[in-house]
């Protein structure tokens, strides 16, 4: 499998807003004045947490491996490529198309924070799977058990 990861991380005086971690690495999809050419369709998709990490799980059905990239910047994942429409004959009545083809893009706001050298993808019938694992921060913490409140005696004195 031959998927493109690219990790960006912006560092600079200030918190820019996730709309404008975007903007920087768009491709000039959402620069003013700039419509897309085609339209973009997001593929179905999963997101869960384990203990370690973070579990993205996309329907990518037709896709060819080497159509996809996987980009992660900051707390966003950015999974993008294309589909090739079908060969069909020329002359086809429709009843019915839920099939998309062309440019897709999905992204995803990560819930935690990642090692971006931790990234793990497949691609398997049709389903890609992108493990990332959580940075040491994240693995530490754990939700403080509390002792359960003990219930006053009430037998009768």
């Amino acid at each position: 499998m031959r998927l493109r990861y690219r990790y960006i991380s912006v560092q600079y005086g200030g918190s820019p807003s996730r709309t404008g971690q975007l903007q920087q690495t768009s491709w000039g999809w959402f620069r003013p004045g700039s419509a897309p050419r085609e339209e973009v369709w997001r593929p179905p998709t999963d997101v869960y947490e384990t203990d370690e990490q973070v579990v993205v799980m996309m329907e990518l059905a037709g896709v060819r491996e080497d159509d996809v990239e996987v980009t992660v910047f900051n707390d966003i994942l950015v999974v993008s490529g294309s589909r090739e429409d079908a060969a069909r004959p020329e002359r086809v009545r429709y009843h019915e198309m839920g099939i998309n083809f062309g440019r897709f893009r999905s992204e995803v706001f990560l819930p935690i924070t990642v090692k971006p050298e931790c990234i793990e993808a497949r691609y398997e019938n049709g389903f890609l799977s992108i493990r990332l694992m959580k940075s040491c921060e994240c693995q530490e913490f754990q939700q403080p058990e509390f002792p359960k409140p003990q219930q006053p005696d009430r037998r009768e004195q």
